[in-house]
């Protein structure tokens, strides 16, 4: 079944082959399964369509229609890497249909992460300051302070999100329609990688601000992936001093140790486990969805969890 913020679309999933392509998607990973599904939706409803019209279309016309949805989307102010996720859901439906389009369309600003063009405060911080609090006591100017954004863009971002369902006021009604909806906000980490003979030993001496994630974060939350790689992130300024602390005790290159280096804001919501510091549980579902395999199995289990967690909060 789709995720709760997908009850809009629900319907879709009488015809059966929209289900057939959905379960083969999540397959792969429930929550892309529920991305596709809310995205085409919309595509559906805006061009008043049923998902055997689509299929009905020649190369030309379905190719001028994802030009002018593109050209429409550029016009109403959407962020390149939104538009591109749109597109991404219909092709996924036309190719599970056999259908693949020939010729090459151009998405302007496909690395950019805001909803909004012209807004430049990532707003993957505002989720996660949201999935960190569920019960909704932040308020919305709260957030836009803590996130340094404008209140103007935090005001329509959670507008548009208690639209979509996913939200009431800032109170979290979708945990997991929020998580699917930082995963296509996020923006990759640069990384350096090391060899290190017993890399837990390295941190838990250092007094470098850092924290774990993937493997070995969910290991210590929930002991379900053996710690393959060590995975952390750590403060860009402090890099100079980790480099030479890891290269001190171990090599440089592709081995067990991986160091993340992105926004600090990254910090917010970490705690301790085991004497270590990881980062946030909705941090953590995010990156094991991202590095994907054995680790969405991971992150499907964490977010059940905590939507259930959630729905069990007084007031929820």
């Amino acid at each position: 079944m789709p995720a709760k913020g997908n009850k809009r679309y629900g319907y879709l999933l009488e015809d059966p082959q929209i289900t057939r392509w959905y379960d083969n998607v999540a397959r792969g990973s429930r929550i892309t399964a529920d991305v596709y599904l809310r995205r085409f939706g919309s595509v559906l409803e805006e061009k008043n369509l049923s998902p055997q019209d689509i299929l009905k279309l020649g190369q030309g016309d379905l190719f001028n229609l994802l030009l002018d949805l593109i050209s429409k989307m550029e016009k109403d102010g959407y962020a390149g890497s939104y538009t591109q996720s749109v597109v991404k859901a219909v092709k996924s439906w036309l190719q599970f249909n056999h259908i693949v389009l020939v010729g090459r369309m151009r998405i302007r600003g496909t690395e950019e992460t805001p909803t909004l063009v012209e807004e430049s405060v990532p707003s993957q911080q505002e989720l996660s300051q949201i999935l960190n609090n569920p019960p909704g006591p932040l308020s919305r100017y709260r957030i836009a302070k803590e996130c340094g954004g404008s209140y103007p863009w935090v005001h329509e971002l959670l507008g548009k999100l208690e639209r979509e369902g996913l939200l009431e006021g800032t109170r979290v009604k979708d945990f997991k329609g929020l998580v699917a909806r930082w995963q296509e906000w996020r923006v990759e980490p640069g990384r350096r990688e090391y060899m290190l003979r017993k890399p837990l030993e390295v941190l838990s001496r250092s007094d470098l601000r850092y924290a774990l994630t993937t493997y070995q974060a969910e290991n210590l939350v929930q002991n379900y992936l053996f710690p393959s790689r060590i995975d952390f992130y750590i403060d860009p300024a402090d890099l100079p001093r980790w480099h030479a602390l890891l290269t001190k005790e171990g090599l440089v290159g592709k081995g067990n140790t991986r160091v993340l280096i992105g926004d600090t804001r990254v910090f917010y919501g970490a705690s301790e486990r085991g004497g270590l510091n990881i980062v946030s549980i909705p941090q953590l579902i995010v990156d094991l969805l991202t590095e994907g395999g054995v680790c969405v199995e991971a992150a499907e289990m964490l977010m059940e969890k905590e939507a259930k967690k959630i729905v069990s909060l007084p007031g929820l």
